[in-house]
């Protein structure tokens, strides 16, 4: 459940970095409303630096708010990288905003993939699919072992009526 917690998560990011090609992507003006960055402990030593930028955007006649910069991840194990994002990015900074032009919703400063981190969600979507036939072959198990005792049932319910 939590792996797909993950990957819900993740979604724009696997989005961008796999079918990045299939985006029509629109150009807009926005404008940098937030940019701070802070420490994000996490049991089992995942603790790291989250971004947080954020940016307001228009199309047409309607207004978006949106933060992804790229399709990596959003957080830092060093608070350098995540520093030098927020610094990139400072509050109040006009940018070029792409935008999916069948979904202005979805937006992104930076639109190229980086492919280091495709490793990451290809083994994210690998786990999942993994897991996903783990929970079928339990699933489809227990339904054979449920009708095995119900078979064994029935044939025991007919040797006593023979009796």
């Amino acid at each position: 459940m939590a792996l797909l917690a993950i990957v819900i998560a993740q979604i724009d990011n696997i989005r961008g970095s796999f079918f990045n090609e299939s985006i029509e992507y629109g150009q807009t003006q926005g404008k940098i409303s937030k940019s701070t960055f802070n420490f994000h402990p996490a049991s089992g030593g995942g603790s790291g630096y989250r971004i947080n930028i954020q940016y307001e955007y228009q199309v047409g006649r309607k207004e978006y708010t949106a933060h992804k910069v790229n399709f990596s991840a959003s957080s830092f194990r060093n608070p350098e990288g995540a520093k030098a994002l927020c610094e990139k990015y400072p509050k109040g900074m006009s940018v070029i905003v792409y935008y999916d032009k069948n979904a202005p919703g979805f937006a992104v400063l930076e639109p190229e993939v980086d492919g280091r981190d495709n490793f990451t969600i290809t083994l994210i979507v690998f786990l999942l699919f993994i897991f996903a036939l783990v929970i079928f072959l339990i699933v489809n198990l227990r339904n054979k072992v449920a009708k095995r005792i119900s078979v064994k049932k029935v044939k025991s319910k007919k040797k006593r009526r023979k009796k």
